[in-house]
């Protein structure tokens, strides 16, 4: 571990720190689109508003978010984080809102 910290310090610490804040910057703008509320991330990590039933249904495709203590979705940019990630995570994302909005049509 500190054969790692030392490698890292400071430039790498900072490279990564700054690609993490691009990445929750660039989610934020992209959920922002969508019309959805979004905190100002001044850290690494982004905190929104959806509804309980994507939240959940987000969950159940696999990815590992959190509530904030208020309740908003949360996902924190790290360093293992890509760009490719979170645009999977928008697509996803996408494809629940369209199915949420589809109305359910009986045959009766």
């Amino acid at each position: 571990a500190v054969a790692a910290m030392e490698e890292l310090w400071p430039g790498g610490y900072r490279r990564q720190y700054v690609r993490s804040q691009n990445n929750a910057d660039w989610l934020a703008d992209a959920l922002e689109k969508r019309g959805y509320r979004v905190a100002d991330p001044t850290l690494p990590l982004v905190a929104v508003d959806v509804p309980r039933s994507t939240f959940d249904a987000l969950r159940a495709k696999g990815w590992r978010i959190s509530r904030t203590a208020t309740g908003e979705l949360r996902i924190v940019c790290m360093p293992h984080v890509t760009r490719e990630m979170l645009a999977s995570f928008i697509g996803d994302l996408d494809r629940l809102e369209v199915r949420a909005s589809v109305p359910v049509v009986s045959d009766d």
